[in-house]
């Protein structure tokens, strides 16, 4: 990449687009060389690896964990202080929903409900041209043949990211508990639950309660590991509650690490703050296998 930079050649790799945006993609991950990289790209007009790596300059990117952001051609899109709600949903719906795409005529009964056929047409027409408006450019979001998806060429999104390197560390066939290496690092990098300080609307309901699923599950696969290897698995169940202070499973592991551990007043402190997080979340009491691991610690613990 050095040598390409000093030489000033856009032409290399001429014949296989392909690989060169491999190579490139590989070089914006590692930080080499990113001006040239992303200088070539346009000036070559490159499609993005299959394996879409985060650091290609995408047009639009769409962040949906840990909070809902935009960033177009690099930078943040500011939202003004009276975004337009409706117009965003349809990015949002797009955003969880497979292959970023959406009929219209679901898009009408979610965001629409109480509108009658031609009235929903209009409102999602209105919406969709204000979205388009806001993002300076109609390519972005394709509509053909009744649904809406967005242009998989030019929108990342990092729900699909996140979902693609899961898919790709968790394996049967390797590591301890079936996970690669880089198992940890993609745990520790999780950037937060779905749409994260917004009010939940029902038609997000079912991909939030995935990605829960998925960094749970995730985090008692890494933390069985630890614990197989004779590691400190802790940090990783505390993580997890961090992220999701009512999962069950993962106060159960860490209560059953504290056990282990013969640390039987942490095991009932733990016990205490998974109580608090059930009654701060509204939900049942907690789960009787997990009162009954710590049972005979509580009366001694409260005196």
């Amino acid at each position: 990449m050095e040598a390409l930079r000093d030489i000033a050649w856009p032409m290399v790799l001429l014949n296989v687009p392909e690989l060169l945006a491999e190579l490139l993609g590989d070089a914006l991950e590692r930080g080499i060389e990113p001006k040239l990289c992303r200088s070539l790209i346009r000036e070559r007009r490159l499609d993005a690896p299959q394996r879409r790596p985060t650091p290609w300059p995408w047009p639009l990117k769409v962040h949906v964990l840990g909070g809902f952001r935009l960033e177009l051609d690099g930078n943040p899109l500011n939202l003004g202080a009276k975004p337009p709600t409706k117009a965003l949903d349809i990015l949002r719906v797009l955003a969880i929903s497979k292959d970023n795409t959406c009929s219209l005529e679901t898009l009408q009964d979610w965001l629409w409900p109480d509108l009658d056929g031609d009235q929903a047409r209009a409102a999602c027409e209105q919406a969709l041209h204000r979205l388009r408006k806001l993002l300076g450019r109609i390519d972005l979001i394709v509509q053909r043949e009744g649904k809406l998806r967005l242009a998989s060429d030019k929108v990342w999104v990092d729900l699909a990211d996140w979902d693609a390197r899961l898919k790709s560390v968790t394996t049967a066939n390797g590591e301890a508990a079936g996970l690669r290496p880089e198992a940890e690092a993609l745990f520790l990098a999780f950037p937060g639950p779905l749409f994260l300080h917004e009010r939940a609307s029902f038609w997000s309901l079912a991909a939030a309660e995935k990605v829960r699923r998925d960094l749970i599950d995730l985090a008692l696969r890494i933390g069985q590991r630890l614990e197989t290897t004779g590691q400190e698995a802790r940090s990783v169940y505390l993580r997890a509650l961090d992220l999701y202070p009512d999962a069950g499973p993962v106060c159960k592991a860490l209560i059953r690490e504290r056990l282990s551990r013969r640390d039987f007043e942490g095991a009932a402190d733990d016990y205490a703050r998974y109580e608090r997080a059930l009654r701060a979340a509204g939900e049942a009491a907690p789960a009787a296998e997990i009162r009954a691991l710590v049972e005979p610690y509580l009366v001694r613990h409260t005196r």
